[in-house]
């Protein structure tokens, strides 16, 4: 056996050690273009990926001003039909009131008004007398119910054009004449009092008193309102003459209460 160490050298180059380069070689080129084509193509994926991350935040940008013009649209509607609710329930109310009105109006056309004269009226029979006549007149289309009369004599200082003010009277305790049902087309319905004789007439008349007359009607209509009519008239010196010396008209509360 030999102790000769091989040459490393042949030809004056190592013995083995290749010469060719890893790119000379045919698959060097072949990983180089693979290399170029992914490097390629994640590029192109990158750039799709971007073109449709902002094809979709257009999208959602569109989107977005889309649902606000709708829901601004929506808010506007909604303000809208409240605003037509407000005017049609203002409307309902004013035809309400109009209607409320009209149909006060009708009542107050109908209802039953109740006034009377006061009079003296001469009788002549055996002893020649004289009594009070309050001639009954009614206004409105409908009838007057429940009437009733009251009346209140005294004597008292002359001229008091205003008696009633100072007349304090719960009428409530007065005694009352029932009258029927007055009728709007009645003619000549009428109260009066008891006769007396001109003697005691001009007995209670003298030049420091006169008589005082009054008179109340109470009556309720067909809608259920109850009210009266008062009137004060004074009998003085002039035989004949009679002077008004007050007018009141008023509810009554309760029926014919005070």
């Amino acid at each position: 056996m030999s102790n000769e160490t091989p040459s490393l050298i042949k030809d004056g180059k190592p013995a083995n050690v290749s010469t060719s380069s890893k790119n000379d070689r045919p698959y060097g080129f072949a990983n180089a273009a693979i290399g170029a084509a992914a490097a390629f193509i994640s590029a192109a994926l990158v750039g799709v990926l971007i073109f449709q991350t902002l094809a979709v935040y257009d999208q959602l940008k569109l989107s977005r001003e889309a649902l606000e013009s709708s829901n601004e649209s929506f808010q506007r509607t909604i303000v809208e039909m409240r605003r037509q609710r407000d005017a049609m329930t203002s409307q309902v109310e004013s035809m309400s009131t109009l209607t409320s009105t009209v149909e006060q109006l009708f009542q107050d056309q109908q209802r039953a008004r109740i006034s009377f004269r006061v009079e003296l009226e001469q009788i002549d029979d055996v002893q020649t007398g004289v009594r009070v006549v309050c001639p009954i007149e009614i206004g409105g289309t409908t009838e007057a119910r429940q009437v009733r009369f009251k009346n209140y004599v005294t004597v008292g200082v002359p001229g008091q054009q205003q008696f009633l003010d100072d007349l304090a009277l719960d009428w409530n305790k007065r005694e009352f004449h029932a009258l029927a049902d007055v009728a709007p087309t009645e003619v000549g319905r009428r109260f009066v009092t008891r006769v007396l004789s001109q003697d005691r007439l001009r007995a209670i008349v003298s030049g420091e008193e006169s008589l005082y007359f009054v008179g109340r009607l109470e009556y309720c209509d067909v809608y259920g309102a109850c009210r009266y009519f008062m009137r004060c008239a004074e009998f003085g010196q002039q035989p004949g003459v009679t002077s008004y010396c007050g007018t009141r008209v008023g509810d009554l509360h309760e029926g014919h209460g005070k």
